[in-house]
């Protein structure tokens, strides 16, 4: 049977388990080991690993794997790997969303269907996803078959697909969705049945060739010139200039330039001086982007006077706006004439 989800205001007996309203990337399913009524609203978080508890109500509810109760079975169901490579993100550029899974699920033909999403049959092998107790995270290494060019395609287009995530879902086949079964129908079908998501980010090409692409993965921290933390903490000193970008602090000032704290006397008037301060500098602010504005309009005025200027000839006579009495004439009576007028 599928997991029953959580319901607000309930009884509940030891020993049931239920399932968080929403899907949870982590795989986990709660099961109640103290007796009560739940609360009004559904624990928020709900805990992300196996064995930690949540108190909803008078109910204690402890975290416990979807699929372990299965697994443990003489004859589990058959374990479905499932891929999704998302390189929707504007530093990737690609269009969608693939999904795909290796088309070597015992039992299992064509694109499977789970929660909905169809996952294509795609020839992939990926392995090295196995964590050490000690050591570095697991970087595993996915292979896709390159015969249609499909991922020169995309790596030529999108850099190497670099810094595009790539998810690995697996379920097992009884909870898959009913539409991949014959019958149209499957009672156990459960999108909240999983084992906990696996996230990695494309970190670069290995190979590539017309048979095969091989891409090397990374944990989301573990990616090349990325530091943790990204901004560094020392001791008594603050990266951020004092009542600026980042500073957030807006208060009257607490201490004087030798770090002696200052009185609340002495606030008001130290307060004062730096409201005045700052109300100058905007002022110059002011100041300095309208004389720029100015500046700006009169070189247009100047650009457009001389451009006026050159442009202005009658009968070979040039007249200057600069000087309206004055103008050389090449053309005898009719310059004078024009003088006259002026």
């Amino acid at each position: 049977m599928a997991f029953t989800a959580w319901a607000a205001s309930t009884a509940f007996s030891v020993g049931d388990v239920r399932r968080a309203t929403t899907v949870q990337p982590s795989g986990l399913v709660f099961r109640c080991t103290v007796a009560g009524t739940s609360g009004s609203s559904e624990p928020s978080p709900w805990p992300v690993v196996r064995d930690i508890t949540v108190q909803d109500g008078t109910v204690t509810w402890v975290a416990v794997s979807a699929v372990g109760e299965e697994l443990n079975k003489l004859a589990p169901s058959t374990v479905i790997e499932l891929f999704e490579l998302d390189g929707t993100a504007s530093s990737v550029g690609v269009s969608q969303v693939y999904r795909f899974h290796s088309g070597v699920n015992q039992d299992v033909d064509g694109d499977i269907v789970w929660n909905g999403n169809t996952y294509s049959r795609y020839p992939i092998e990926a392995s090295g996803f196995e964590y050490e107790g000690q050591g570095q995270l697991p970087r595993p290494r996915i292979s896709i078959s390159n015969v249609l060019s499909l991922v020169t395609t995309l790596a030529i287009a999108h850099n190497d697909l670099v810094g595009a995530t790539v998810k690995r879902i697996r379920t097992l086949k009884k909870y898959l969705d009913a539409s991949n079964f014959t019958s149209g129908s499957n009672a156990t079908a459960d999108p909240y049945a999983s084992f906990p998501e696996e996230v990695f980010i494309v970190d670069r090409k290995v190979i590539e060739n017309r048979e095969l692409a091989t891409f090397e993965l990374a944990a989301t921290f573990d990616v090349a010139g990325v530091k943790l933390p990204r901004r560094q903490i020392v001791q008594n000193i603050c990266p951020w200039t004092y009542r600026g970008e980042g500073c957030g602090y807006t208060g009257p000032p607490v201490a004087d330039i030798n770090d002696n704290k200052l009185t609340s006397s002495t606030n008001a008037t130290i307060q004062n001086l730096y409201d005045l301060r700052v109300a100058l500098e905007e002022a110059t602010a002011a100041k300095n982007t309208a004389f720029d504005a100015y500046a700006a309009a009169q070189a247009e005025t100047a650009v457009q006077l001389e451009a006026y200027n050159n442009s202005y000839a009658v009968s070979g006579t040039f007249f200057s706006l600069t000087s309206p009495r004055y103008f050389v004439s090449e053309g005898g009576s009719q310059g004078n004439r024009f003088n006259d007028a002026l």
